[in-house]
């Protein structure tokens, strides 16, 4: 028996009366069971559907064909009252059913209206593409949801209208099979459209991301470039302050004077070092960005930035270098300063131990002579002697005590373990000694002559006889006259002129007064160069040809005086400190630099030695 599992029925029996069996039964139940599934507008039926077309290879396919056929062809089943059709083969007469449309039709228009909406997808990507490459302030990543939205709906529209092809194709139906072989392609183009966008986007990001980068390095390098040209700055400062240490010791100048270049050579070269650190930080910075953006101008100027900070750590490395050289020749040079100020101050003392022994040896004559004629009891001869000794022996005094001091300072002043034993170390040796045999000569003639002082006193005073006049001290009467017929000298600053007791104290004013602004050196007594205090009175009265001790303690020569007594050209002396009265109540001394000042009688503490009349 033919089983027709596809013939609608509602009856138990076939028309003839014959029995149904249960599989007849069962298949068409199933039957229309399916066809209501199919027929349905659910997301079930669309699946079942969709499977059918899809679901492995022409075997399915074929099976699946009498199915859909039946389900094109054949109307809904009618409801239990209704007249059953008859089938075909059992020679019925069944009625034309009308033709329904089927759910394909209906998921294949919702396809394209999918498509549609992703065309204008896909569009709204490439314009936000396009505007941000033409807007180079605009960055693709602003592009970058429009693009992977249009990419995601094509995919997505490509696979729903690739699941409704082979469906479609089942039917038979050329216009529905036509519209979706269209569709199909409609989404291929699309889905080509979207990830020709998406590769447009990545590499726009790519481009952007290296322009960046480019940008990046090049602001790096200016920053470096900037940096390096402030250290090259500080590198050529410091190695001028090295050249200057440098020439100054070749000109031999003061110890003090080289070691203040060599202090400001420390600092600019720790300065310099400091900034070229920094700069050098900056360039391999600069060139590490260059790397990374991978072009080749920021990588030259990169390379460029390096090559000057090599160049420069060369430089500064090479005036690091003088540094322990010039060290040892400034104290070279100090060794020779005190060296040479040793074998000056050894050859003052030597001269006033010489000039002692001149006031001995001149006293000596006259008071032998009045001791040989002291038993001539009217003689005004020893009388005269008497005085003419007594006048050079207290000259003789001064001039012991000022060799005492210039002695004391001569060998406080002389370098330990000199290596010059014939300068003045032997200037001293020598010096002391003379000086040892001056102060018992001293000592002896004062016995002599207070021995003569007492036995002339106790004769009847003879005639009065004039005392030889260039030791006589003058009459006080007479020391207004003699300072109205000094030499004027102007002083500056409308301080007013003054007048000077003779022209050896007026010149050395005028000398003194010449280097008005000369900078302080210690040691100094170079015009217009540097002077020290004692320095520059004693270079002072050298220009009047007066000669003074060098050091500021031995310059305490002449007369000592009372204040009220004071005349230009006294110098006004401390342990330590040594200054020359001007006159009008005004002094000039080697300050910080030789100034004028008021005069005082206090100085840093220093001992006040008093004032004293170089040319008295």
């Amino acid at each position: 028996m033919r089983r027709d599992f596809y013939t609608p029925s509602t009856q138990d029996d076939d028309p003839d009366g014959t029995p149904i069996d249960e599989d007849l039964q069962r298949g068409r139940q199933a039957v229309a069971q399916a066809r209501q599934l199919l027929r349905g507008d659910t997301d079930a039926a669309r699946r079942t559907r969709v499977g059918l077309a899809v679901l492995g290879g022409i075997g399915a396919l074929a099976a699946a064909a009498p199915m859909v056929a039946a389900i094109q062809e054949q109307p809904q089943a009618p409801a239990p009252d209704a007249p059953v059709a008859q089938s075909p083969e059992r020679g019925g007469a069944a009625e034309q059913s009308p033709v329904v449309p089927s759910p394909l039709n209906a998921q294949l228009d919702r396809g394209e209206t999918l498509l549609r909406t992703v065309a204008g997808s896909v569009e709204t990507a490439e314009k936000a593409l396009n505007s941000a490459n033409r807007n180079t302030t605009t960055s693709p990543g602003k592009a970058l949801s429009a693009v992977t939205e249009a990419k995601d709906k094509a995919t997505a529209a490509a696979a729903l209208v690739a699941e409704l092809v082979p469906a479609v194709e089942q039917l038979g139906d050329s216009a529905l099979t036509q519209r979706a072989i269209g569709a199909r392609e409609a989404a291929a183009s699309l889905v080509q459209r979207a990830n020709t966008a998406w590769e447009q986007h990545q590499k726009s990001v790519e481009t952007a991301k290296k322009t960046q980068l480019v940008t990046s390095a090049r602001t790096a390098s200016a920053t470096a470039a900037s940096t390096l040209d402030t250290a090259a700055e500080r590198v050529h400062n410091a190695r001028a302050a090295v050249t200057a240490a440098v020439a100054s010791v070749r000109e031999r100048k003061p110890a003090l004077h080289v070691e203040k270049l060599l202090d400001q050579a420390r600092t600019a070269l720790e300065g310099a070092a400091a900034s070229l650190t920094s700069a050098g930080t900056s360039a391999r910075k600069a060139a590490d960005t260059a790397e990374s953006a991978g072009a080749a101008q920021p990588r030259h100027a990169a390379k460029t930035l390096l090559d000057r900070v090599r160049s420069l750590e060369d430089s500064l490395a090479a005036a690091r270098g003088e540094l322990p050289k010039l060290l040892d020749k400034v104290a070279d040079l100090r060794r020779a300063e005190t060296l040479e100020l040793a074998t000056a101050t050894a050859r003052v003392a030597a001269d006033a131990v010489t000039a002692t022994s001149q006031s001995l040896d001149a006293a000596a004559g006259p008071l032998a002579e009045a001791e040989a004629q002291r038993g001539d009891q009217q003689s005004t001869a020893a009388v005269r002697d008497f005085a003419t000794t007594t006048a050079r022996l207290s000259q003789a005094r001064q001039l012991h005590t000022t060799a005492d001091h210039a002695l004391r300072t001569a060998t406080e002043a002389l370098p330990a373990g000199s290596p010059d034993p014939s300068a003045p170390a032997t200037l001293l040796r020598s010096a002391i000694t003379t000086n040892t045999a001056n102060n018992d000569r001293l000592a002896n003639f004062e016995h002599r002559i207070q021995a003569l002082a007492a036995h002339l006193t106790q004769q009847p005073p003879p005639a009065p006889t004039p005392a030889p006049p260039s030791l006589s001290p003058a009459p006080a009467a007479q020391a207004p006259a003699r300072q109205a017929a000094g030499v004027s000298v102007q002083l500056p600053g409308g301080r007013g002129t003054v007048q000077a007791p003779n022209t050896k104290a007026a010149n050395a004013i005028r000398a003194a007064l010449s280097q008005l602004g000369t900078p302080y050196v210690w040691g100094g007594q170079q015009p217009g160069r540097g002077f020290d205090c004692s320095g520059l009175t004693s270079w002072a009265y050298r220009q009047a040809g007066v000669h003074l001790p060098r050091v500021s303690t031995a310059q305490a020569v002449g007369p000592r005086i009372q204040a009220g007594q004071l005349q230009p050209g006294d110098l006004v002396v401390w342990a330590g400190h040594v200054a020359m009265y001007i006159g009008n109540g005004y002094m000039v001394e080697a300050g910080s630099p030789v100034q004028i000042s008021r005069l005082r009688t206090t100085n840093l503490k220093m001992r006040f030695l008093g004032f004293h009349r170089p040319t008295g």
